[in-house]
Order: C-alpha cells, then sequence, then structure tokens
C-alpha cells in the first residue's frame, strides 16, 4: 500500500507496481517443472539447515492448525509461502522473464532465517520435555554441524572454486580486452550485449557515443573502428543476434573461444569492424 501510494506522485497512477512492470508477461527464457525450487532449496540453504526451515515450517503449520500461533509468527510463515509459491508459478508457466534462477531466494532469507531459528527451537524444547537433559547436547553438536557443513565435501556445501571464483565468460571478456591492448586496436566504440564488457573495458554503458547494445535492431549501425563482442547466450537470447548473423556482417574476428560449463557449451567471439 505504502509503496503503491508514494508511485502516485511519480506515475500518477496507484496500480503502477503492474502497469510499470519492465518485465514481459510472457517469459522468452521457456518455463520449468513445478518442483524445481523445492529441489534446489536444500543446495540453497544447505541440508542442515533445510532440516531446520522442514521442521520449523510442519512447527508453525501444527501451531496454525491449532490456532497457537500469533499474528507475527503467521506473517513470517505467510511471506515465506508466497514468496516461493509465486516464483514457482512463475517459473512453471514462463512467466514475468523467470529463469528459474535460486537466487531470487535471497529476497526471503530473512524468513527462511527465523522459520529455522523456530525448527532448532523446537528440537531443544522436545529434547528438555520428552528426553533427560543430557541429551541437549546432541542439540549443540546439530548446531555445530550447521556452522561445519558448508566447509564439507559435499554438492549442497560451499564449492570455493567454484562458487566464489570469477566465471570463465569474465576470464574470456577480459582475454579479447587483453588482445586488444596487445595489438594496439584503436576501438571507437564497444558494441556487446554481456553487460561484463563495460567493467572489464571500462566503459561508460549509458553513453552511446562510447558503446550501444548488440541487437538485431543496432546491426547496421556498427561502423568502422567499433569492436563487437559476441557471446552465445545474452547476444543470442538478449540481443537476437545468431552466430550466423554475427558472420554475415563480415567482422575481422580479434578473439574466439568455445568451452562447456556444466553441460552447457558457451561461446564468446570478439569482432572489429575495419
Amino acid at each position: 500500500m505504502v509503496y503503491s501510494l508514494v508511485g502516485i506522485f511519480v506515475y500518477y497512477d496507484f496500480f503502477w507496481i503492474i502497469t510499470q512492470n519492465p518485465y514481459q508477461t510472457s517469459s522468452h527464457y521457456g518455463f520449468g517443472e513445478w518442483d524445481h525450487f523445492v529441489k534446489q532449496l536444500p543446495f540453497i540453504v544447505g541440508l542442515p539447515l533445510f532440516g531446520l526451515l522442514i521442521i520449523g515450517g510442519m512447527s508453525l503449520g501444527i501451531q496454525i492448525i491449532q490456532k497457537k500461533i500469533n499474528l507475527q509468527l503467521l506473517l513470517i510463515l505467510g511471506a515465506f509461502v508466497a514468496f516461493f509459491v509465486a516464483h514457482t508459478l512463475f517459473w512453471r508457466f514462463g512467466l514475468f522473464h523467470s529463469m528459474g534462477l535460486t537466487r531470487v531466494l535471497i529476497g526471503v532469507s530473512p524468513f527462511f532465517a527465523l522459520i529455522m531459528l523456530i525448527g532448532a527451537n523446537t528440537i531443544e524444547r522436545l529434547i528438555k520435555q520428552k528426553l533427560n537433559a543430557r541429551f541437549i547436547y546432541v542439540f549443540y553438536l546439530l548446531i555445530a554441524y550447521v556452522f561445519i557443513f558448508p566447509f564439507t565435501s559435499n554438492r549442497a556445501a560451499i564449492e570455493p572454486q567454484k562458487s566464489m571464483a570469477k566465471a570463465s565468460d569474465l576470464k574470456t571478456i577480459e582475454a579479447i580486452r587483453n588482445r586488444v591492448v596487445e595489438k594496439n586496436i584503436q576501438v571507437k566504440r564497444l558494441v556487446y550485449t554481456h553487460t561484463y564488457c563495460a567493467i572489464a573495458f571500462e566503459v561508460d554503458h549509458f553513453d552511446t557515443l562510447k558503446s550501444i547494445p548488440l541487437l538485431a535492431s543496432n546491426s547496421a549501425k556498427i561502423k568502422k573502428g567499433d569492436l563487437v563482442i559476441w557471446d552465445n547466450w545474452f547476444s543470442v537470447v538478449e540481443g537476437g543476434i545468431t552466430k550466423q548473423a554475427l558472420l554475415d556482417l563480415k567482422l575481422t574476428v580479434v578473439f574466439q573461444r568455445k568451452w562447456t560449463v556444466d553441460g552447457r557449451e558457451m561461446e564468446i567471439i570478439g569482432c572489429f569492424k575495419k
């Protein structure tokens, strides 16, 4: 309500959140399965925390059934469920440019934490009420495992080389920049779709004198001295430029690399307009 009211002063429309949505209703990224985010959840939070999330969710569900839940707890669970279900629907039906990316769930990570905390408190309470107090050490071991787990050898644990190292596409773009410097190629303008190009070449993404997006509608605007960087994801999906369309421009190839990541073939080509 607050966001809708504030937006009136800019868009003169109470429903601006819907009418000014920058994402198309239909996504050209396709669609996925109903259980996509459910399957990915253990890999997002890690197995120990996933267990606490399930227990916390069940505990809140039981409290709702028994009508013992307060408004604050209902909002915590409700906000998490609403967000989770919404993105499940977006991906299942290919809506609002959804790609099924798990990073969208970062938006409700505070609710994750609170539900997990409720799960931990539930375990601690059950141990104290149903078992001997000495078993509380089991609970302490569980909490210790939560901290240790990210550094264990496990698919759901942190993989520093994969998760924190610079991605291969970024390295390839930097390699194109280095090749341009080595060959002393004087670039008048950068043409690209992968936005890291602007960072690697230190070009203002919004300065049309320095850069323009690599789009099908801009292919005729490529001039002498332009450096074109094409990739087989952003340039194809976002820009509508296939590899054949790039080759049809008859540009001089400066750098080309093809590789495979997680079973997906990647390719980046740097070309120069002489």
